[in-house]
């Protein structure tokens, strides 16, 4: 991760303790959650497409 650089102070907070050898593990979740991030349209659109 040396070519990238935190923009917040949670980002920065992480990059300090991967530094320090303090992060074991960072584990990402395999599918994106939430109804913004499905392309499967569903209820969200009604049988006149409004």
């Amino acid at each position: 991760m040396k070519h990238l650089k935190a923009l917040n102070k949670k980002a920065q907070l992480l990059a300090d303790a991967a530094e320090a050898g303090q992060v074991d593990e960072v584990v990402a979740m395999q599918t994106i959650a939430g109804c913004a991030a499905t392309t499967d349209p569903g209820w969200e659109v009604d049988m006149f497409g409004s």
